[in-house]
């Protein structure tokens, strides 16, 4: 069954908290490195994503929820709040999925959808950084993304490892284009 891809609001977010914070761990303890150490504590995930909210709210962030006969199974941000010389660009970030439904086209979903929401936002340029070798660094170029580079031991796996991290861009064509 293929996923729903939706927006989330704020107030989306703080209903489905419980279910966020599940993924979160669910993400970390399998080894995704997402800016948390495994396990990740549930005060820090918690604190996340009121922070999440807070720049959902304001404007800085979208988030895509991705359902499966309501049941919540992935989630990417798309962070738009950036200095006036970078109006032109965004960042994918927490490309999350339940483990028991990769492979299924719901990264895929999420990432294509968020490319969409970007346009919309008039960005014609998107980054983001990956654990260099992960899934997602395979994905990402499926989907068309180009490497820019590779930074040795940039940052600790969720095991404490310090781990390359490739920097990857896609450029969009903008509804203004």
């Amino acid at each position: 069954m293929p996923a729903i891809i939706e927006r989330a609001s704020a107030p989306d977010l703080r209903r489905e908290a419980a279910q966020l914070c599940s993924l979160v761990a669910e993400t970390v303890d399998l080894g995704a490195s997402i800016g948390f150490l495994a396990p990740a504590s549930e005060s820090e995930v918690q604190q996340f994503w009121d922070e999440v909210c807070r720049a959902v709210d304001s404007g800085d962030r979208i988030v895509l929820l991705a359902r499966q006969e309501a049941r919540l199974v992935g989630c990417v941000h798309l962070a738009i709040d950036t200095p006036a010389n970078g109006r032109h660009r965004c960042e994918i970030a927490k490309l999350m999925v339940r483990n028991s439904l990769r492979g299924q086209g719901i990264a895929s979903a999420l990432i294509l959808q968020a490319e969409r929401e970007a346009k919309l936002a008039g960005r014609s340029l998107i980054t983001l950084d990956t654990q260099t070798g992960s899934a997602a660094e395979r994905l990402y170029i499926k989907l068309g993304y180009r490497l820019a580079g590779v930074i040795p031991e940039y940052a600790l796996s969720s095991s404490g490892s310090l781990d390359p991290t490739s920097l990857f861009f896609k450029r969009l064509a903008t509804p203004e284009s």
